[in-house]
C-alpha cells in the first residue's frame, strides 16, 4: 500500500489537532473559575423593605355580576397589583392591558345581544393567576 506524502502530513495533523481537542475539553474545567455554592440567607440579613410583599389580588368594580345594559360596550374596571398583566376576554375580542402604579386597569368589551361571559385574568410576576367572571346582558330595546 503506497500512501502519499500528503496523506501522511493529512493524518498526522488531524491526530494533533484530535489530541488538542482533548486535552482541552479534559483540562477546561479546572482552568476555568469555580461558582461558589450561595451562602444561606437568614431572615435578619433580609431588609424590611424586601419583607413586606404586598399581597397578590384581583378585584372588578365594573360592571356588576349580571348587569342588563342598553348599549352595545361595557367598560370593565378593576383593581389588582402593580404592573400585572391582565387579560380580559370578551364575547368578540379579548384585550390585554397592565395595571398601572396605583394597580388600576381598565378595558372596553363590545357585546353581543343577550348574555355575555367575560373573564378577567390577572397575572403576577411570578406567573400566579387570578380570575373573575361577569355576566353582562345587552339588550336593543329601550326601558
Amino acid at each position: 500500500m503506497n500512501l502519499g506524502r500528503e496523506t501522511i502530513l493529512a493524518a498526522v495533523a488531524g491526530l494533533g489537532v484530535g489530541l488538542l481537542a482533548a486535552w482541552a475539553v479534559w483540562s477546561l474545567p479546572n482552568v476555568l473559575p469555580q461558582k461558589k455554592a450561595p451562602t444561606e440567607i437568614t431572615e435578619k440579613e433580609i431588609p424590611a423593605s424586601e419583607t413586606a410583599v404586598e399581597a397578590f389580588n384581583l378585584t372588578l368594580s365594573q360592571p356588576e355580576n349580571d348587569a342588563l345594559v342598553e348599549t352595545n360596550q361595557v367598560t370593565v374596571t378593576g383593581k389588582t397589583s402593580q404592573g400585572t398583566t391582565v387579560v380580559v376576554n370578551g364575547p368578540l375580542k379579548d384585550e390585554i392591558v397592565t395595571a398601572g402604579n396605583d394597580g388600576s386597569f381598565s378595558a372596553t368589551m363590545t357585546l353581543e345581544e343577550g348574555a355575555n361571559e367575560i373573564i378577567v385574568t390577572a397575572y403576577d410576576k411570578t406567573g400566579t393567576e387570578k380570575s373573575e367572571t361577569r355576566t353582562v346582558n345587552y339588550t336593543k330595546e329601550q326601558f
